[in-house]
């Protein structure tokens, strides 16, 4: 499409206006030849000459007018016409992209507005219905950016359901820019296009999104409607705004969450740090509800690290965290209180539920230990639960003098504490198929 100074210097060239203005003189000046011509054979032998010269100049000037407008106004009002759709395309144009601006603006300030993914995965949503017709999704890797999945999808519309599997298998990642479509059966196309069968007449178009740095999802549309340029165009713009906006956001969340994440657990261990516990059994306290807290701690730990160093006692530590997390349900917190000592809470249990979850741990571990790079080692727990008391640091006191209960009984068991101050009660270890005697 031409742009309007193009048509504008086209129609005002030197050139052109002479050759119009040349056309014009011989159109007068036929007009003249044909005025004299209509004179002599048709005014003059039927008229007086006094009306004939009255009749003489209309028909001339009427000739002449026909004359011109056959010769050159035809022309001109081509390429009058010709300007006039240039000057309407860019105002449509024009009007595309201002409100391409104003959506974009609406779309950054909607995905501001979103403190979780959720919350920006349902925006997203919303953002991909507006920005173009035809079905749109975000496809967005995983953790490992081993795989895809499909996060967002437009909505009140189906899923375009792209086949693409891994953000290396699409070919918008690999060549790190829009690729647009425009026979989605063609030579050139997608493989995952050909495959759905989609009609000839729909245009696709596939959009990397960058999310902290790295290509890790896609934006994928179809749309089925017949479509101009400019149409076309605006669709795709908006479009890739959107997936910018969506990748800036969505980058920012998990770096955050990520940062979060960091300060909130052991860097050690992975678990909860002290702060982030007693923060998260705050919110138990809170909520009224109740749970019951043990204080777990490895036994003889100082003297591994001595004997084996303390990148042993690390991994012994590390273990020892895993196991808790494969044992304990989703909803229940651990964390690590200091050196080797950790904490677990576990919401809505009194210690009667509590102690079999204990005891299943302290199995897990002898079985995890047989197959560790590991010395053996057992830990001791002392355990207490709400009913008599709220306070966190109450209960964590009356756990902690179970716990030293435990290991002046001879440590690798269970002692239940009592938070109202009577004394502990030992709960000696569950039998064993092959006892576990500390070896250090």
């Amino acid at each position: 499409m031409a742009s309007g100074r193009e048509a504008l210097d086209q129609l005002l060239d030197v050139r052109r206006v002479i050759g119009r203005s040349s056309r014009v003189l011989l159109g007068i000046v036929a007009a003249y030849a044909a005025a004299r011509t209509i004179q002599e054979w048709l005014i003059e032998p039927n008229f007086s000459d006094r009306t004939a010269a009255w009749v003489e100049a209309p028909v001339f000037v009427l000739l002449a007018l026909a004359m011109v407008m056959l010769v050159s106004g035809l022309a001109l009002r081509r390429d009058l016409t010709g300007v006039r759709t240039v000057v309407a395309d860019h105002e449509r144009a024009f009007e595309e992209r201002t409100s391409a601006q104003t959506f974009l603006r609406d779309v950054y300030e909607s995905f501001e507005m979103s403190e979780r993914e959720d919350e920006l995965f349902l925006a997203a949503g919303i953002a991909l219905n507006l920005a173009a017709p035809g079905d749109s999704e975000l496809l967005v890797a995983d953790a490992s950016n081993a795989h895809l999945a499909r996060f967002v999808v437009a909505a009140d519309r189906p899923a375009p359901a792209c086949g693409v599997v891994t953000p290396a298998s699409c070919p918008a990642v690999r060549h790190g820019k829009t690729m647009l479509f425009g026979d989605p059966n063609g030579l050139s196309a997608c493989p995952k296009l050909r495959e759905r069968n989609l009609p000839s007449t729909s245009v696709a178009a596939c959009i990397p999104v960058n999310v902290l740095g790295a290509p890790t999802a896609v934006l994928h549309s179809v749309c089925h409607e017949t479509l101009d340029r400019v149409a076309l165009a605006g669709g795709v713009r908006r479009l890739e705004g959107v997936a910018v906006r969506f990748g800036s956001r969505l980058g920012l969340l998990r770096a955050t969450e990520r940062s979060r994440l960091q300060g909130d657990l052991d860097p050690l261990t992975g678990l909860f740090n002290r702060r982030t516990l007693e923060n998260r059994v705050r919110d138990l306290l809170t909520a009224d509800v109740p749970f019951s807290l043990a204080m777990l701690d490895l036994d003889h730990f100082k003297v591994l690290n001595d004997t084996f160093g303390h990148a042993t006692g690390d991994r012994a530590l590390r273990l020892f965290a895993r196991v808790m997390r494969s044992v304990i349900r989703e909803n229940d917190l651990v964390g690590r209180h200091g050196g080797e000592e950790f904490v677990v809470v576990l919401p809505h249990s009194d210690v009667t539920q509590s102690a079999p979850v204990l005891h299943r741990l302290r199995e897990q571990l002898q079985v995890e230990l047989a197959s560790a790079e590991v010395p053996p080692f057992t830990c001791s727990a002392g355990l207490v639960d709400s009913t008599a008391t709220s306070d966190y640091f109450v209960m964590l006191h009356a756990a902690d003098e179970a716990l030293m209960s435990a290991k002046a009984n001879g440590r690798d068991r269970i002692v239940i504490g009592d938070t109202a101050s009577v004394p502990v009660i030992a709960l000696e270890a569950t039998p064993r198929a092959t006892p576990v005697t500390p070896s250090i």
